[in-house]
């Protein structure tokens, strides 16, 4: 595999910020090898549905944690990472308290649409360039109470949309607003 990630200056994450024991280039390496697995059950009669998305969609959630909130080891962390937004709603149960079990954590890109986008990705280009570049673009975590992700999810579960949260209704504070 040719343009690995950090060999062609592409943006990785610091490993050593975080305190996960799995490396950028080793999470890749994984993604490719779910990503040949599923399209492999695909090709063999399986459905995404039966789990033949499951594996990459995992190695892919992790790697995109990595790369896009370098610094949080686990997703229960994702709250207190500085650059994660909260809606306004969100935000305000947040403050009240912090441990809020109605406090959801959204994938604004919906985790199979993206995951199927970040297969096509990797099959079609042997750099890990595209791959991370799409992740920097579209990975992207919000926090949001459990009466808004129920209404996220009946206008639009399962389509890639850069207005996804608007086209709900759904307002954001600004990113680290305490």
């Amino acid at each position: 595999m040719t343009g690995r990630a950090g060999q062609s200056g592409e943006p990785t994450g610091d490993d050593r910020a975080t305190r996960s024991k799995y490396s950028t280039p080793e999470l890749i390496r994984w993604f490719r090898i779910a990503a040949k697995s599923r399209n492999a059950m695909i090709k063999a009669g399986a459905t995404d549905n039966v789990g033949a998305i499951h594996s990459a969609t995992r190695v892919l959630d992790i790697l995109a944690q990595r790369v896009k909130y370098n610094a949080v080891g686990h997703i229960r962390h994702l709250r207190d990472h500085p650059e994660i937004e909260f809606s306004v709603e969100a935000k305000a149960a947040y403050r009240r308290n912090p441990k809020d079990r109605d406090l959801m954590i959204e994938h604004v890109a919906p985790s199979r649409e993206f995951t199927c986008k970040a297969i096509d990705l990797v099959t079609k280009h042997e750099s890990d360039g595209p791959l991370l570049r799409f992740i920097k673009k579209h990975y992207r975590i919000v926090i949001l109470t459990r009466e808004e992700t129920i209404h996220l999810n009946r206008k639009n579960r399962s389509q890639m949309d850069q207005q996804r949260l608007e086209k709900a209704g759904i307002e954001l504070e600004s990113i680290g607003a305490v």
